[in-house]
């Protein structure tokens, strides 16, 4: 189980999982808290060169017209065990 609705996605407000490619997922910590994020209906990032890294920004959209943009802090790569405690919290 991933985020909080057990697919990628948010966790909280401050943290998302992203799929990287098949089993590959990362947790991404934002430098603040994204309030929208949890309830958004579209999250995209923006990249500088075309690979998510530290400094890049994590969109959270509510149509038609409502978006919130936040700062990543942190990506980590999850193994297996971590996501087996994101999914018991």
């Amino acid at each position: 189980k991933l985020g909080h609705d057990g697919q990628k996605g948010p966790v909280d407000e401050q943290h998302l999982i992203i799929n990287s490619g098949p089993g590959v997922h990362y947790l991404v910590e934002l430098h603040d808290i994204c309030y929208d994020m949890r309830y958004a209906d579209n999250i995209r990032f923006n990249t500088s060169i075309n690979r998510l890294m530290t400094g890049d920004q994590v969109v959270a959209i509510h149509y038609p017209d409502i978006e919130q943009t936040c700062s990543i802090r942190s990506l980590y790569q999850l193994k297996k065990t971590d996501e087996d405690y994101i999914e018991n919290q």
